[in-house]
């Protein structure tokens, strides 16, 4: 994806946007999502004439290997899921579901998608998230270029989660103020608007892109995870893309605990002792297993990059399963 990244806020931006009324969506019938088990229609819809644009993002933003892993949904629509009307003009269609991603708000100048399902985040305990991919048309205030702009945001909330996870966001220009979440007033809510990711001079293209990457992001990095009911790591906190397990160092390393990590584009592993700066945490890359081609992966000094977030639990999943002792002498952790 053309990048023009910018580091995300601990607040939420302010840039003046026009939200009409949103109108209703063209029906949708409900259909499967897994790549298996996709009906093809010989009927044409709207939808592929867009899915055209959007195979020739994929092909200039992904490699193409990355349609052979099992977590990443083949690039063909949902036929019958879409919708054609409160469209910003040159788009004609956009899909209304792509894996656990829903159309959300949509008029002539925005356009987004809520995750939806098991979206959760424990960092100190359950708290209902709330993410989107959202794409806008920055035509107002002081940096206004006429650019379709592409951004994410977060929302989540630990004093009610259950009304967070539930707030109806569809007639809401940005996530801040939405019912139930409160920065200042619950411990541990908090709210990220990101940068800028990308621009685009047509809107096509800009919803196009971001629909390619919904299909490597079919679902909530939990719903991968594996359990740890009867192993010794524990599963400590996750988000969408985002996961930490934790368990106590074996006696013979000069650590205190061990800590798996994934990020939204990276795992490793980190030992650690208690009370330690984190900047003098040991971590390292863990092993890339065969099922991950090797296009999609890639190892530095101290991290395992992967092109899409989807492929984290099959970089995590070995490391859990095996001994802990094989784990440090196979990835090289300092004993």
């Amino acid at each position: 994806m053309p990048s023009n990244s910018q580091s995300q806020l601990d607040a939420f931006t302010t840039t003046e946007e026009s939200t009409p009324d949103r109108s209703a969506s063209t029906p949708a019938a409900a259909s499967t999502t897994d790549k298996s088990d996709t009906t093809q229609s010989t009927v044409e819809t709207p939808l592929d004439d867009f899915y055209e644009v959007v195979r020739a993002s994929f092909e200039e933003t992904s490699p193409s290997a990355l349609l052979d892993v099992d977590q990443v949904m083949a690039l063909t629509p949902d036929r019958d899921v879409f919708s054609t009307s409160d469209l910003p003009d040159g788009l004609e269609v956009t899909p209304t579901r792509v894996g656990q991603w829903e159309l959300d708000y949509h008029d002539d100048t925005t356009v987004t998608y809520r995750a939806s399902g098991r979206v959760f985040d424990e960092r100190w305990g359950e708290g209902g998230s709330i993410v989107r991919h959202r794409v806008y048309l920055n035509d107002s205030g002081a940096n206004r270029d006429g650019m379709w702009h592409y951004m994410t945001e977060l929302v989540t909330g630990y004093g009610n989660p259950s009304q967070v996870r539930k707030a109806d966001t569809s007639d809401k220009a940005r996530l801040s103020g939405i019912r139930g979440h409160s920065v200042q007033n619950n411990d541990g809510d908090y709210g990220v608007s990101g940068g800028t990711n990308a621009r685009f001079e047509d809107i096509k293209t800009a919803v196009a892109t971001v629909v390619a990457q919904l299909h490597t992001e079919p679902s909530t990095i939990r719903t991968h995870l594996p359990d740890t009911d009867e192993q010794e790591w524990t599963l400590t906190k996750y988000g969408l893309r985002t996961a930490t397990y934790e368990r106590l160092a074996p006696n013979e390393t000069d650590y205190d605990y061990l800590r798996l990590t994934a990020t939204q584009d990276r795992v490793y592993l980190k030992g650690a002792k208690e009370n330690e700066p984190s900047a003098h945490h040991d971590r390292v890359p863990v092993p890339i297993p065969d099922s991950i081609p090797p296009a999609c992966a890639t190892q530095t000094e101290r991290a395992t990059t992967v092109v899409a977030s989807s492929l984290s639990p099959l970089l995590i999943e070995p490391i859990l399963k095996q001994p802990v002792e094989e784990v440090l002498e196979a990835i090289a952790l300092p004993q």
